[in-house]
């Protein structure tokens, strides 16, 4: 585990526990689907630490906008899409040596059919890690509760990132997502009790 993904991820966890859990999971949806995917062990690993960090510049978003209830105003959401480019300055600014990463962080809300953001790059224009990692954040974000909404069963979940694939996700990717066993997502994802404000950065599957 690289020192500048600890630090951050670290902070991750002491500014916002709840951005912090949603980047733990990710991380792991994101190497289930690199493992139906046939990504190497470096590449896993790779992947891994880009999803722990893709919402790393939620740390320059105040706190009662991550948690506000109810619709967010036009200024409030335009703090959220920013956190993309902060999260890329951030590493950028600590000279994180591997741009995978970086640019995984920058691209992760891009949709493949173009229409998402920061820049608006569609198809294979986005990172392939940020195409995975799309993939897994939007996922996480369907089934589990949000300050605005209920949490989405996980078959109904598989059943709307199928139906967006071609515009917002990656076709590719999302039929990687649909031979992702849902008992194993529940079992390696939704035990929060493991958790317990400890860092956990090693998975069972990425272990050589």
């Amino acid at each position: 585990m690289n020192k500048i993904v600890f630090l951050y991820f670290n902070q991750l966890q002491k500014y916002d526990i709840e951005t912090f859990r949603h980047s733990y999971r990710v991380s792991i949806i994101s190497c289930l689907i690199g493992q139906q995917l046939g990504l190497s062990i470096n590449e896993l690993n790779t992947l891994k630490d880009a999803a722990y960090l893709h919402d790393l510049g939620k740390l320059k978003v105040p706190q009662k906008i991550l948690n506000k209830p109810g619709d967010l105003s036009s200024e409030e959401w335009a703090h959220i899409k920013d956190h993309p480019r902060n999260g890329y300055r951030l590493l950028k600014r600590a000279k994180y040596p591997t741009e995978q990463i970086s640019n995984a962080i920058l691209a992760h809300h891009e949709h493949y059919d173009g229409r998402g953001y920061p820049n608006r790059i569609g198809g294979e224009d986005i990172p392939y890690l940020a195409r995975i990692i799309t993939v897994a954040d939007g996922l996480d974000a369907m089934v589990n509760v949000r300050p605005y909404r209920n949490p989405t069963p996980v078959p109904d979940a598989y059943k709307e990132i199928k139906e967006c694939a071609g515009s917002q996700f990656d076709p590719y990717v999302t039929n990687a997502l649909s031979k992702v066993n849902s008992n194993e997502l529940s079992r390696g994802i939704y035990k929060e009790q493991q958790l317990k404000n400890k860092l956990l950065f090693n998975m069972y599957f990425l272990t050589p």
